[in-house]
């Protein structure tokens, strides 16, 4: 579940990571099953990888 206050990104990207494992990360699936398709489904994941690291960057201070 997201807390109230969640942005649509933030509910976009849980919907499209709990699919992902849903469907044992079978992206042909995923895609299909969010009704995207197989390039936006790679796009956003990208998008998601280079947050994350990002985000990781910041935590550690550099």
């Amino acid at each position: 579940t997201l807390p109230i206050g969640s942005s649509v990104a933030e509910a976009e990207r849980a919907l499209m990571l709990a699919t992902l494992r849903h469907f044992n990360h079978h992206k042909e699936r995923t895609a299909a099953a969010l009704g995207i398709s197989l390039k936006t489904l790679y796009n956003r994941l990208k998008e998601y990888a280079a947050e994350g690291t990002a985000a990781s960057e910041r935590t550690r201070g550099d």
